[in-house]
């Protein structure tokens, strides 16, 4: 069995700006206790040409920019990720020798994973296959 090494495990998160109470913020904090690098983008309210608000938010170039700043210090990268837009970057990766693994599900009502996404990486994990690994069991009262 080949050993590995873990460098890095990031946490991206879009947060609400000038918020006094974040929700996020409890998760944020004990990812950071436990070693986590938390990364945190504030989204932002627009009106669109309809006169609606909207909320938009985008961390795949600072994810795209991270993960291709530690290429030359890694040969497998896992990205729990369904983001289409991380594509190109898994293309990359892979052009330099980096193994891609995304982890994401396809067994949600909506499929939270790009088809293309799960189709560039190497490997693809459904979540739901890891349930019985991950998920946390409630207590009987």
């Amino acid at each position: 069995m080949r050993s590995c090494n873990l460098l890095r495990i990031s946490y991206y998160i879009l947060t609400q700006p000038n918020s006094e109470f974040d929700r996020s913020k409890a998760v944020s904090d004990w990812l950071e206790y436990n070693g986590f690098t938390v990364v945190q983008k504030e989204y932002r309210e627009y009106t669109d040409f309809a006169g609606q608000k909207r909320l938009k938010g985008n961390i795949s170039v600072d994810i795209a920019v991270d993960v291709l700043n530690i290429t030359d210090h890694v040969d497998h990268i896992v990205l729990f990720s369904g983001d289409g837009d991380l594509s190109p970057v898994v293309q990359c990766l892979k052009r330099r020798g980096v193994r891609v693994t995304v982890v994401s599900t396809l067994k949600t009502q909506h499929p939270s994973v790009s088809d293309n996404l799960r189709r560039v990486a190497d490997h693809f994990i459904d979540l739901d296959d890891m349930r019985e690994l991950i998920e946390k069991k409630l207590e009987p009262a």
